[in-house]
């Protein structure tokens, strides 16, 4: 009886593109809440709260910022009735907009901008005019004299001029304002009477009978325009140098707040995966299809995402109420589901990613070993694999690993040898230079190993894992 050394060198990341017997055995075909940087298996971090005070009310949030007003640090919530403030000095939140009829879509986007020499985030919509925010204050955007008292839902700086997009009466036209140099600086979207080049209009992207606008990016040297059906860019300085491009067609509606930009390109998440833009091309990732079992089960069209400097993290809807976030570390092209949370919306600030939900807190993203003191439920399992060899008997002899857990905390490893399951719980993972050996049994043509923590415990597997394993022939 022959004796073999399955080795698993290090941990990549979820993978659904393939069945799972051709898989490598760096992926895994189901996993959730496993944090793979360094090769490392470790259970993912959660999030704590950034801000201690509860947000008032009921109604869900359907947008958040964090970041600077000016000079001033600013939490901001939106829900469908209200927008709040965090008071910094009394340490509490403030409504401080009413909104006067609660809006019905779930569309809100905003830029900072500095209007009339005062720093503000503005705020779109799509049923209001724009609003101006202070922190403060929040009032009303433009003027019908001005020609901006529009309804639009997406907003984008770009070469010192706001533009716009989204309006409901005139849904693929793209607005642009005077520069924000001149008397009446951005909320100036009228004709110059000095120059043609200085004046504020208009742009019809594509088809005006359909294919509606459906967010606006600025980048450093372009503006991406999504359509539900296509995709353009704006490039140019000026009206008379204004050029459009059509980029490509869409398989489905983009959410404005599914792109995340990242120096001169960006990325965002469509029904059919994660696509890359490269700052002159749009594609769909080569290893988008790494999570399409998931992307069956959700709708991507409200997708909420966000960056730090080498992951992005996408929310999702599922199914039956549940929320689902997809992480994707950049660098090394894996991604990662997480669950056990619901959020409404993303947003980052100097490289931390900052969340809100229905507990109606703030909180600091991939920052605890618990969900704000929930634990953590974390696991990862290996292909089943029948090792190239389908009449080879595996028999299941020894686990290797090393690592270490919270103290007083235990693993669950558990095997399936031609699906049938055998559980162990591993204790004194103490140190990562201590290899822990553990007993197994069972036999079969196929086996798998899942490994998870108890009681939402913190582990780490460093260096990957072996397993000793004894093989025989199958006899008739």
């Amino acid at each position: 009886m022959a004796q073999k050394l399955y080795r698993i060198q290090n941990f990549l990341g979820l993978n659904q593109a393939i069945d799972e017997g051709s898989l490598d055995a760096a992926y895994s075909p189901d996993c959730a809440n496993i944090d793979t940087s360094c090769g490392r298996l470790e259970t993912a971090k959660g999030y704590t709260k950034a801000i201690a005070a509860l947000i008032p009310g009921r109604d869900n949030f359907l947008s958040l910022y964090v970041g600077e007003i000016g000079t001033a640090m600013c939490y901001i919530a939106i829900t469908r009735k209200y927008i709040y403030s965090y008071d910094m000095t009394n340490i509490s939140w403030s409504t401080l907009y009413t909104f006067t009829a609660p809006l019905v879509q779930n569309r809100v986007d905003y830029i900072n901008a500095t209007c009339d020499g005062e720093d503000c985030l503005l705020i779109a919509t799509g049923e209001t005019q724009l609003l101006k925010c202070t922190g403060t204050a929040c009032t009303a955007f433009g003027s019908e004299e001005l020609g901006s008292n529009h309804l639009c839902n997406y907003v984008a700086m770009y070469q010192n001029r706001l533009f716009s997009g989204g309006e409901s009466t005139a849904p693929t036209r793209l607005c642009y304002s005077q520069p924000c140099t001149l008397a009446g600086g951005i909320e100036n979207w009228s004709e110059s009477t000095e120059s043609s080049e200085l004046s504020g209009g208009y742009i019809d992207i594509g088809p005006t009978e359909s294919d509606p606008i459906c967010g606006i990016k600025a980048l450093r040297n372009q503006l991406l325009i999504f359509k539900e059906k296509s995709l353009y860019r704006l490039i140019g300085d000026r009206p008379s140098n204004f050029t459009v491009e059509r980029l490509c067609d869409l398989n489905s509606r983009v959410a404005h707040t599914a792109f995340v930009a990242r120096g001169d390109g960006g990325f965002f998440m469509a029904r059919d995966g994660l696509y890359v833009y490269n700052g002159v091309n749009a594609y769909r990732s080569n290893d988008a299809d790494h999570i399409k079992k998931i992307l069956g089960t959700v709708n991507t069209a409200d997708c909420r995402a966000a960056c730090t400097s080498n992951k992005l993290v996408f929310k999702l809807d599922g199914p039956l109420l549940r929320d689902y976030c997809v992480e994707y570390d950049i660098n090394r092209g894996c991604y990662m589901l997480r669950t056990g949370f619901m959020a409404d919306a993303f947003c980052e600030y100097k490289g931390e990613v900052y969340m809100i939900n229905s507990n109606r807190y703030i909180y600091l993203y991939d920052n605890s070993d618990t969900y704000d003191g929930v634990p953590i439920e974390a696991y990862w399992k290996t292909p089943c694999t029948d090792l190239g060899d389908k009449g080879e008997i595996k028999g299941l002899v020894e686990l290797y690993i090393r690592g270490e857990s919270n103290t007083g905390s235990s693993i669950c490893v558990e095997t399936y040898s031609d699906g049938k399951q055998e559980l162990y719980t591993v204790d004194g993972l103490d140190s990562p230079q201590v290899v822990k050996d553990v007993r197994l049994n069972g036999e079969g043509r196929t086996f798998a190993v899942r490994v998870s923590n108890l009681n939402g415990g913190h582990f780490s597997i460093c260096a990957g894992l072996e397993l000793l394993l004894s093989c025989r022939r199958r006899v008739n």
